[in-house]
């Protein structure tokens, strides 16, 4: 078997252009002859050692020696072998690293074959004794971390979309109900505390904190495809997060990101690249996992860590994006007070114009003493100019109250209505009593005008 491998991977093989149909026929048959740990090193050995001589042609076929060898591996009972410590994953796991080391981007198909292996050895990994639930995740990323340090500059920006693609295939099998298991289990430890405020999110920490750094560079580079694969991976996580004891760590690692993406500068950027759907599909999940898990959420020091957030949403020129965080604040932290709430949120806040968030803001504020009440006489009198002396020296005080106000030259003078108006009247009087003057009509000679 290793004999036909050692032909099967020289250089000059690979490299031919002729018989490649043949030739991957030939991987797919001896492939399933593979069934041995020791046989696995040695083969991916070989492979790891043609590299540096292939072409385009011969990277294309080594990629089709590993997909079939792959598909093969899925087949085995146990993938972990076992050892004097327990059972060991490390050749699987290795196997895994090589096409993220040595081999471009491929199709989907290939893709799928990896995604499938590590199902299976993800699996087999939670329900082995000996090994922390999310370990295998865990002991995957040191390799992908490893292999992104060790690229050269130029190339890692080709790379980042298999990495990308292999943290996609990864979150979604993190079960983040066995990571909360593993971790209370943990408490009793020596140094818990220390070590949990290391990984807050136990085995699983570093794939987080390496998806944080691929979504900076997506952000930086403006890749569209990189960037679409980020936000999808984002979305997985967002969806899949269940446990509320889990939820203040993980928006801990996750939200900085995530804000980051929703600036106006990098939102623009996105639209362009046609992925306003992607980006609206995470801002919407993001929105129910903090509806359902932070319902009437008193927890300041939460809030606090996610006062940017908030800001820059409230602060969207975007109607989607704002009406939304609108419904979620409502939802979440709508009961705090107004001492309890960040300085600067709640200047943002004040200018909102939801009802809702507007009567929080009212009735927080009255009982806080913020409330503006109703100016004092003195106080509207030191803002507003007024030209009739009368009415000022009403609502100065200067009278005492039911004390007729003097009429003087200078109000006479002021005032629109003229004395001679003043003298004047409407009404006619008689020994009988007062009548009406009608306008059309003279009155009776007998009857003079009578003066008011």
């Amino acid at each position: 078997l290793l004999l036909v491998y050692t032909i099967l991977l020289q250089d000059n093989i690979l490299n031919s252009k002729e018989e490649t149909k043949a030739l991957h026929q030939l991987f797919e048959c001896v492939s399933l002859k593979v069934a041995d740990h020791t046989e696995l090193i040695e083969i991916l050995q070989k492979m790891e050692m043609v590299v540096p001589n292939l072409t385009f042609i011969g990277m294309d076929n080594l990629g089709s020696a590993w997909h079939t060898l792959c598909r093969a591996v899925s087949g085995w009972k146990e993938l972990g072998e076992s050892k004097a410590g327990g059972k060991s994953f490390t050749s699987v796991l290795h196997f895994l690293r090589f096409p993220l080391q040595c081999l471009v981007d491929r199709e989907s198909k290939f893709w799928r074959e990896w995604g499938n292996l590590y199902s299976l050895l993800s699996a087999e990994g939670d329900v082995t004794i000996g090994i922390e639930h999310g370990q295998i995740c865990s002991d995957m990323t040191e390799r992908i971390i490893t292999v992104f340090k060790s690229q050269d500059d130029d190339r890692k920006p080709t790379m980042l979309i298999s990495q990308a693609r292999c943290l996609a295939i990864m979150t979604e099998k993190i079960v983040f109900s066995g990571i909360a298991r593993s971790l209370k289990h943990k408490q009793e430890e020596p140094l818990a505390g220390f070590k949990r405020n290391l990984s807050p999110l136990g085995s699983i920490t570093k794939t987080i904190q390496h998806l944080n750094k691929i979504c900076e560079k997506s952000l930086s580079l403006g890749d569209t495809e990189l960037s679409e694969l980020v936000l999808l991976v984002y979305s997985t996580l967002v969806t899949r997060m269940d446990q509320p004891d889990l939820l203040k760590p993980f928006l801990k690692l996750l939200l900085p990101n995530i804000t980051q993406i929703f600036k106006e500068d990098n939102l623009a950027r996105l639209d362009s690249g046609g992925l306003q759907d992607v980006v609206y599909k995470l801002y919407e999940n993001l929105a129910n996992l903090l509806e359902n898990k932070l319902c009437h959420s008193k927890d300041t020091d939460l809030l606090d860590m996610m006062e940017n957030f908030f800001i820059l949403c409230f602060e969207s020129k975007r109607p989607k994006i704002k009406n939304k965080i609108s419904e979620v604040w409502t939802v979440t932290f709508s009961g705090l007070t107004s001492a309890d709430l960040p300085l600067r949120l709640k200047t943002v806040l004040k200018k909102c114009a939801s009802p809702g968030i507007k009567t929080q803001m009212s009735s927080s504020d009255s009982l806080s003493g913020e409330l503006n009440s109703f100016p004092s006489s003195l106080e509207f009198m030191n803002n507003v100019v007024i030209t009739e002396p009368a009415i000022e020296e009403a609502l100065r005080g200067g009278a005492k109250p039911g004390t007729p106000v003097k009429t003087t030259r200078l109000s006479s003078r002021n005032s629109p209505f003229k004395e001679e108006k003043l003298m004047r009247s409407p009404l006619s009087t008689s020994s009988g009593g007062l009548k009406t003057k009608s306008p059309g009509m003279k009155p009776p000679a007998q009857i003079g005008r009578a003066h008011v």
